[in-house]
Formats: structure tokens, C-alpha cells, sequence
């Protein structure tokens, strides 16, 4: 399943902005840009905050998957999954307890997928976060990594990294 998403440019040179967005159109893009004027614009956007706060979130048949983990190429691969599984997503990439808590309040999350080891950060310490700041939200550990097991026993679920065509199955009996 294929959903056409915005893009989002942030850049501050009307001129630049403008060729950008030029060479958007002329590689026959169809999906509608947005024009920001810089980082902090952009993340009032995405987090439908301020300024773009009645903004359209976007389809409610999207399931908005909050994934903590420090590889883009894992996020990738459990996003790929997904669609894989028929489900439409979206996915927000954190990996740091500052970015964490700032994807909670402003994500509207359905559902969190979290690595266990994090550099500078852990899963457990993630998994804490989410249940002190969104109680009911679904948490899911997906690792390659199986340690100790006292921390997987707080998730609701876990898939290994070797097993991500689990995960589309696994998020509609959670999310049922």
C-alpha cells in the first residue's frame, strides 16, 4: 500500500526554496510541499504545534509507529515490514530521552517499537519513559539482541530483528 506524503522543505531563501521545489516538480513529483522557514518551523509542523496546530495530522487509517532506535537502516527494514504486511505508517525515529519525550507529546503515537540497546540510552530506560508518559501506549521491543529477560517481561510484545514479517500480525492483535 502506497501513501503519497507531503514533503516538508525547510529553507530560509524564498530564491533557493522556490529551485528546490522546481526540481521537485520537474522530476514529476506529485505530492504536495510545504515551505518552511527553518528547523524549528519544521518541527512546529510535524508536531502540529503552534502555528500549524489545527493542521491535518494526516489519515486516520495511518498507523503512526513511534520507533526508538539509533540505526535508520533497522527503522527502514521494520517499516518496509509493514507496508510489507499491508498497513499503512508512518514512522517517527527517535533515539534519545530528550527526543523520546518530545515524540509523545506532540506524535500521536499508536504504537512504540524500541530497540533494547541504544547507545547512551536503553530500551528499559525508553520502555520506563513510555509508561510514565503514556500509560496505555503499546510497547514492542524489537532487538537482535536477547539478554536479560526481566526487562522484556514489561513490554507488551517482542520480535527479533530476524523476524520483523511478525510485526504486521503482531501490532493488529495489540492494537485490536
Amino acid at each position: 500500500m502506497t501513501t503519497i506524503r507531503s514533503i516538508l522543505l525547510a529553507e530560509d531563501s524564498p530564491a533557493d526554496a522556490e529551485m528546490a521545489i522546481d526540481v521537485l516538480r520537474g522530476a514529476n513529483l506529485t505530492n504536495p510541499i510545504v515551505h518552511v522557514q527553518d528547523g524549528a518551523e519544521a518541527l512546529d509542523y510535524l508536531f502540529a504545534r503552534d502555528k500549524y496546530a489545527g493542521r491535518d495530522g494526516g489519515d486516520p487509517a495511518t498507523l503512526r509507529v513511534l520507533v526508538i532506535d539509533d540505526s535508520a537502516d533497522d527503522v527502514e527494514l521494520m517499516r518496509f515490514a509493514l507496508e510489507d504486511g499491508g498497513l499503512a505508517v508512518e514512522c517517527l525515529r527517535v533515539f534519545t530521552e530528550v527526543a523520546l519525550r518530545e515524540a509523545l507529546a506532540g506524535f500521536a503515537a499508536s504504537v512504540v517499537l524500541s530497540d533494547l540497546n541504544i547507545p547512551g540510552f536503553s530500551g528499559q530506560r525508553a520502555l520506563e519513559v513510555v509508561r510514565e508518559a503514556a500509560p496505555g501506549l503499546p510497547f514492542v521491543f524489537v532487538t537482535g539482541w536477547l539478554g536479560e529477560t526481566s526487562t522484556l517481561e514489561s513490554a507488551d510484545a517482542l520480535v527479533q530483528k530476524d523476524q520483523l514479517e511478525r510485526l504486521p500480525a503482531l501490532l493488529g492483535r495489540l492494537l485490536a
